[in-house]
């Protein structure tokens, strides 16, 4: 078994900074391109991923350096190796950190610096595979170096990593291994944590 640090415990949130239901589209986040599109539909952010291994990121610009973000999404049509998720820290494509639910239903915490991907949770079984017309709650924390991941209110990943400081919030959808992976934001919440240093 995958050893688990000792965290302190999880703080209550302190402020809600940003709640968006979706009904209104946020239009940068609408892309087309070969590797897939994205459109607003009755107040769900629809992202289909034809591309089999890409990531595309829907980055929110506040930088708040301990935060508490959580999202509902839509499963629509998963396909082996694909993801959705959650990011803090988020300076560039290069450099944040991932929350990640998997298909198959693993989760990970990964950071990215450099581009390079280091598991600091590595995928680990949680929950049944994804199935069409499915709603995944998510939720994380970044409070100083400490990362969590809740899935539908139960903790499944926690670790820490000092690495990055600052970035802004987002979510997460990818493939890996073949494409055709459909899935939807819902709704989201992005809240203020009280700031904590590590032991």
């Amino acid at each position: 078994p995958w050893p688990t640090p000792t965290l302190p415990p999880a703080p209550q949130a302190d402020l809600v900074l940003a709640h968006d239901t979706l009904v209104t589209p946020r239009w940068p986040w609408v892309f087309e391109s070969d590797a897939g599109w994205s459109r607003f539909a009755h107040g769900v952010l629809w992202v289909h991923l034809e591309a089999p291994a890409y990531t595309h990121a829907l980055v929110l610009e506040m930088r708040p350096q301990d935060v508490e973000v959580q999202a509902r999404f839509r499963v629509q049509k998963p396909v082996p190796g694909a993801y959705l998720g959650l990011t803090c820290r988020y300076q560039d494509g290069q450099n944040f950190y991932a929350f990640l639910l998997r298909a198959d239903g693993q989760v990970a915490i990964a950071r990215y610096q450099g581009g390079r991907e280091r598991l600091l949770w590595p995928w680990s079984v949680v929950t049944d595979p994804l199935q069409p017309g499915q709603i995944e709650d998510l939720t994380i924390q970044c409070q100083g170096p400490y990362l969590r991941f809740w899935l539908a209110g139960q903790l499944v990943a926690q670790t820490q990593d000092p690495a990055l400081a600052q970035g802004d919030v987002g979510f997460l959808f990818g493939t890996w291994g073949q494409g055709g992976w459909v899935a939807g934001l819902d709704e989201y919440w992005v809240r203020m944590l009280p700031a904590r240093q590590a032991r």
